[in-house]
């Protein structure tokens, strides 16, 4: 779902992603449901309800999480056709760029819940740099697309969509320093493992 605004234009992938896109989505939304409905049990409770509890790693992440299935419910919902159908196609179109604001909570979610196991753990830190690949290939390929849709690398970069992407992007360098030089962030009071 991600990938595909990134995809080369008029390939026969393109055109089989982009067709069943929205229903791919619907899938993903449904299959986050279990992780937050477990995890949230704990971490939602905790944030609301005790949230100094929460070392700042964890309490960041769960934030995340809790904007992530926010921004989640409008886009799962528009992602059905026959709602699709009923909006403009410009107000569809300006939802559907929050899907980048989404893009780039899930990256920092992800780090969040990995950083603690970096230093020493090299399955977390495989696994990060997968990530980091990952997101930080798609931002490239998404600005370089906006740049050639604009046909100017000059422009001023202004849209949510691309504000996404630099979030994402910094996030990316960031983890990746850290990670390398294993530095300790002052939190690191023992929290459940939040990955499944």
């Amino acid at each position: 779902v991600m990938l595909a605004p990134v995809l080369p234009q008029g390939k026969r992938l393109t055109r089989a992603v982009y067709h069943v896109r929205g229903e791919l989505a619907i899938l993903a939304a449904f299959l986050t449901l279990p992780h937050n409905i477990y995890f949230g049990r704990t971490y939602f409770v905790r944030l609301v309800c005790s949230p100094r509890s929460l070392t700042g790693l964890t309490f960041t992440a769960a934030l995340c999480s809790a904007v992530m299935l926010l921004l989640l419910l409008p886009l799962t919902v528009t992602s059905f056709k026959n709602v699709r159908k009923r909006m403009r196609a410009g107000d569809w179109k300006r939802l559907q760029r929050f899907s980048y604001v989404f893009y780039g909570l899930l990256y920092l979610h992800v780090m969040l819940v990995f950083y603690p196991h970096l230093n020493g753990n090299w399955l977390y830190t495989v696994k990060a740099v997968f990530y980091t690949v990952l997101f930080g290939g798609y931002g490239s390929l998404r600005v370089r697309k906006y740049l050639k849709l604009k046909k100017s690398g000059r422009h001023v970069i202004r849209s949510w969509s691309t504000g996404g992407v630099i979030v994402t992007a910094a996030a990316s360098i960031f983890f990746a320093a850290v990670g390398i030089t294993g530095r300790e962030t002052g939190c690191e009071k023992s929290e459940p493992d939040m990955e499944a």
